[in-house]
């Protein structure tokens, strides 16, 4: 980058022909402005820094001395060299007083002003490159302070760093994004499905040629996401927010097979920024990821964050766990997201708690029908790591329909190949014919065995009773009719065996906790 220069001279040849004697851009500089007076140049600086002045001495009002002498008070890493036809020894003395890095005296030749302005240029490079070594050394460790702050591990009085950095940026404006990298859906999918190593995951390095800006300060948190800080005018706080999200998506989308969630939020200024907020800011983006869509940038008010929402919202597991395994249901995947719509919502803190408890939900249910878990324990393990950063609602739902899924197949495997032809021949029975009334002793003698034995034999290999396993089904099968038809509840409850539409809806209510009617406009407004 070109270092400026500002020409001063009251003299209107002498500024072209300083303008015109050098190649200025060969010497890595570029001519930000010609004026005539020390006022101009004062006010010329006022507006916009420059890195080198170069003026006559002999001006009226403002002198070049003078002139430097302001340079030197108020604007201290602008270089000054001084153009003089008079060889008078106080006027290098003061020069020399107020920094003057060099005076030419006139008439010069265009070698001593290349060479003049040559060093400088080198000496001009060291200062940036020292300037920008220690700029980048503060970064790092405010970063560094910052992420021990956000995470308990230091009290604010010992950030140093972070104190001087937010004292030098007290009047601008702060802009945050917080990031997250994620799989494409395809690629989720494709995972969930054991159909790619994990190797094929997004690296998250792959921000970090992307995150080097001046005014940025980024840190890495734990859970494998950035957070970007922004100093900058209030203005634009917004538009750079906007900005960098955009150019992150647009280069994972072009190189990588990724998606990109952000969480955007700016504060009008760094000197109010309550430092203990951040912490709370940060605890609200599983919240906000959660419902937010793949490829956007999300927002949320920083001073309205709250530190005890409760946010994940889902089916109950061990409602859903029985739904998805107990009856070893058959359907596809898009037939099975309607249980996350009708069954009893509960709250979670986390998709990881939700899950956790799910999956011992399907452990009971697998092993009540005598079947082996450890196949689905280790499927999960496997793959949970993988996603336990980015589970969005959708994903959620999708992982735990596809390890229910797993479950049922692995009871029917049991089914099939474990259940005596007695237990076999009475599921069949069931669920051809759950829907007329029939009893313990009807199965029985149709199986040309006793009651009793039956009974018995029913519980140790199917994990349940027989009451229980035909009242599940009925339930169930009264769920899907309530959902996708308009049959009255009295038709319900004739088609799923019950005599007895008041008798049917307390059994209902009492299995899931709502009424027939209540179940059907949840099942279709949610």
């Amino acid at each position: 980058m070109a270092y400026s220069i500002l020409i001063v001279d009251d003299e209107a040849v002498i500024r072209e022909g300083l303008k015109q004697v050098v190649s200025w851009q060969a010497l890595g500089y570029s001519i930000a402005a010609a004026v005539a007076s020390g006022e101009d140049a004062l006010r010329f600086l006022e507006k916009a820094a420059v890195d080198v002045v170069l003026a006559d001495i002999r001006m009226p009002r403002v002198s070049g001395i003078e002139l430097a002498r302001l340079i030197k008070l108020n604007y201290p890493e602008t270089r000054v060299v001084i153009l003089s036809g008079y060889d008078n020894f106080s006027y290098a003395q003061n020069a020399i007083r107020y920094g003057v890095y060099h005076y030419l005296l006139k008439p010069c030749a265009e070698e001593e002003i290349v060479d003049v302005f040559t060093h400088l240029r080198d000496e001009l490079d060291k200062i940036r490159t020292r300037k920008a070594s220690l700029q980048k050394m503060q970064k790092i460790i405010v970063q560094e302070e910052l992420s021990h702050l956000i995470a308990g591990k230091m009290q604010l009085q010992d950030a140093r760093e972070f104190l001087s950095w937010k004292q030098q940026n007290k009047q601008c404006a702060v802009a945050m994004l917080l990031l997250q990298l994620l799989p494409t859906e395809q690629l989720f999918k494709a995972a969930v499905n054991t159909d790619i190593e994990s190797t094929s995951f997004p690296r998250y390095e792959m921000f970090e040629p992307y995150l080097d800006l001046e005014d940025l300060v980024v840190l890495k948190l734990h859970n494998q996401r950035y957070l970007c800080i922004f100093t900058c005018e209030k203005a634009v706080a917004e538009e750079k927010i906007a900005a960098l999200f955009q150019s992150l998506k647009a280069h994972t989308s072009q190189e990588f097979p990724v998606a990109l969630m952000g969480l955007g939020c700016t504060v009008d200024n760094l000197d109010g920024w309550p430092d203990d907020q951040l912490s709370l800011w940060l605890s609200q983006a599983d919240a906000l990821f959660w419902n937010a869509s793949i490829g956007e940038v999300g927002t949320l008010a920083y001073h309205h964050v709250r530190s005890d929402a409760q946010y994940i919202t889902l089916p109950d597991p061990v409602q859903l766990a029985k739904e998805m395994c107990i009856h070893k249901k058959q359907g596809s995947i898009q037939e099975k997201e309607q249980l996350f719509e009708t069954l009893e919502k509960k709250h979670f803190n986390s998709a990881m708690a939700y899950l956790t408890e799910y999956m011992s939900a399907l452990k009971a249910s697998v092993l009540a029908c005598g079947a082996s878990f450890d196949s689905i324990s280790q499927y999960f393990d496997s793959v949970l790591p993988l996603f336990e950063y980015c589970l969005t609602a959708r994903r959620t739902q999708y992982l735990a329909i596809m390890l229910g899924l797993l479950s049922c197949q692995k009871i029917e495997n049991h089914k099939s190949t474990c259940y005596s032809k007695s237990i076999r021949d009475a599921l069949q029975r069931i669920d051809q014919g759950f829907q007329n009334v029939i009893s313990l002793d009807e199965l029985a003698r149709e199986l040309g065995l006793t009651a009793t034995y039956l009974s018995k034999l029913f519980k140790r290999e199917v994990g349940v009773n027989f009451k229980e396993y035909l009242l599940e089904k009925q339930i169930h099968e009264a769920k899907r009719l309530l959902r996708s038809t308009n049959a009255k509840i009295y038709e319900v409850a004739a088609a799923v065996g019950f005599n007895d539409q008041h008798y049917f809806s307390d059994v209902f209510k009492r299995c899931t906790s709502l009424t027939p009617l209540e179940y059907r406009k949840v099942g279709h407004d949610e």
